[in-house]
């Protein structure tokens, strides 16, 4: 493993400016009328995605937390005043909209004129979010009014998204893990190398048909068809964590009965992960698909993601990491890591108009370079963090980059890719 050359101080400050630079920039206030609140939250890109988008929020305000701690504070105070009753959180809030162009937004919510909000999910990164939040402006009143909300989302997740109770949830959409075009996906619906039309019109139907067939997203309807249903790696590790991160903040207000409760989910969350993902053979993690949890046989990102649990043992760690993340003919590219493996027929590094078909994103970079750190491999995770600021450096604030080359691609003045910040402040790098 080559050792990651030193940034100048010039260079990190130039990154910390431009982050501010895009995160207010991107910045959308005002007030909904139907709603009846106001808002204020950062949108991934103001051309590309102007509305509120759930992980891409949580996102944006643990960047946030580094500059302007009341601003984080009302990017996660604005994602969760939309919860439902029973602790639902869309994964897209069309705030402020009178009127929306893009039919997809119909689709994948229930039928009305004018949408509000949608009915699918994201990877639930907001305990996380909320956590750093809480702990960076030392906001008792601030973590004492989310801690419900979000005890109540994860809540949410495993009473409607844990089909068959093995303590990991379900996804119905491809959207809904936000890698939208993932390969694995083609084999969880038995699609072999699609044309890029096919897979938007794969992905697209798939909405339509929750909608239509799936009676205006029946969540029983919708896992009995069965036509989509995967325990993503990335969903769950995600999710394993952020229960961990609940627990931490119950620890924080005092509530340790509540705090232990969340940790056992955590840890029965991660055995399953453990005991049903992994692959002896291969050394490396899979989905899984359909009610007979079909593992999908594509090495993504996704298949990296357990090294951010707190559970996992120190030889499947050492596995993964010697195996196929410092693996130069699978992840360790130049710009590490793709989204897919260089090895896999379905790696594309300079594809542009499809998305998550090798493509590396920083947000991907940033879970597991922590999970890497935490595990005892700092400079892999140096190197990571190092890399990650080149290619900021090199093609600016993008939806995602070459691994070959580093060029961006995609969204300019994308919001997440700020993450770069809190990668240099938190992981030993500064």
């Amino acid at each position: 493993m080559n050792s990651a050359r030193s940034l100048s101080q010039g260079e990190i400050d130039g990154i910390w400016d431009g982050a501010q630079t895009v995160l207010l920039g991107n910045l959308k206030k005002g007030s909904d009328p139907k709603y009846r609140r106001d808002y204020a939250y950062v949108c991934p890109s103001l051309r590309s995605y102007p509305w509120q988008w759930f992980w891409d929020s949580c996102f944006h305000a643990i960047v946030l937390s580094h500059f302007d701690t009341n601003l984080a504070r009302s990017e996660l105070n604005t994602l969760m005043s939309v919860q439902r009753a029973d602790g639902f959180i869309p994964h897209v809030i069309h705030w402020g909209a009178r009127f929306i162009a893009d039919p997809p937004a119909y689709w994948q919510s229930k039928l009305a004129l004018r949408p509000k909000s949608t009915e699918l999910i994201q990877p639930p990164v907001l305990a996380q979010a909320v956590l750093q939040v809480a702990e960076r402006s030392q906001d008792a009143r601030f973590l004492a009014e989310s801690l419900d909300k979000v005890k109540r989302y994860y809540l949410w997740l495993r009473e409607y998204r844990d089909p068959d109770g093995d303590f990991l949830i379900s996804v119905i959409s491809p959207y809904e893990t936000g890698m939208d075009q993932l390969p694995a996906y083609d084999e969880a619906l038995g699609l072999r190398n699609p044309s890029r039309l096919g897979l938007h019109f794969r992905d697209r139907t798939l909405d339509l048909q929750n909608l239509v067939l799936g009676r205006n997203y029946d969540l029983d309807v919708i896992f009995k068809r069965d036509r989509f249903t995967v325990e993503d790696l990335l969903v769950n590790c995600v999710y394993a964590q952020g229960l961990r991160a609940i627990s931490t903040m119950c620890r924080m207000a005092g509530d340790e009965a509540t705090c232990d409760s969340f940790t056992r989910m955590a840890e029965r969350t991660e055995r399953s992960i453990l005991a049903k993902c992994y692959d002896a053979e291969s050394g490396i993690f899979w989905s899984l698909a359909s009610r007979d949890e079909r593992p999908l046989k594509v090495s993504t990102i996704t298949s990296l993601l357990p090294v951010i649990l707190e559970s996992i043992e120190p030889e499947l760690i050492e596995r993964i990491v010697e195996r196929h993340i410092l693996n130069e003919d699978e992840f360790w590219l130049p710009y590490p890591l793709p989204s897919v493996a260089l090895s896999e027929p379905s790696f594309r590094a300079a594809e542009r108009m499809v998305i998550w078909r090798g493509g590396t994103w920083i947000n991907t970079n940033w879970l597991i370079a922590k999970g890497l750190q935490r595990h005892g491999y700092a400079e892999a995770a140096r190197v990571i963090v190092q890399r990650s600021a080149e290619l900021v450096l090199k093609s600016g604030f993008r939806e995602f980059y070459n691994p070959l080359t580093g060029e961006g691609y995609g969204a300019r003045n994308f919001g997440w890719s700020t993450l770069v910040v809190d990668m240099l402040s938190t992981l030993q790098y500064l």
